[in-house]
């Protein structure tokens, strides 16, 4: 988190309603949930190669923040290699993680975009 810089203000997509909301709910359940994924990587890995193997085969869309870090600091290079029938990167420029909450407009603007074009 050193590497965040720091604010006395909430991003303009994060209302303080928002905030508590999450804060809230993480205070029920934790995060657990949301990490078991990653946890479980070592478990679920030989399961789940042979499908990573075959790829994903249905038309796709990607959407990304051009600050998040996988995409910063990665490459969609990679995810062009295993999804043969990916229409469409778009990446938000001054988006970080949260796409949907950050620039939630466009993104509803490229999904609607891309299912009038594969649904025909």
């Amino acid at each position: 988190m050193t590497s965040f810089p720091p604010t006395d203000q909430l991003p303009a997509w994060l209302s303080k309603e928002d905030l508590d909301y999450y804060v809230n709910a993480y205070k029920k359940t934790g995060i657990t949930g949301a990490l078991g994924f990653y946890r479980n990587t070592d478990e679920d890995y030989p399961k789940l190669k042979i499908i990573y193997k075959r790829g994903i085969t249905q038309p796709a869309l990607f959407i990304g923040g051009a600050k998040e870090a996988a995409i910063k600091f990665g490459s969609t290079e990679q995810m062009k290699n295993s999804l043969p029938n990916l229409r469409k990167v778009v990446l938000l420029e001054n988006c970080g993680h949260w796409i949907q909450q950050e620039r939630a407009q466009e993104v509803n603007n490229e999904l609607i975009e891309f299912l009038k074009q594969e649904i025909k």
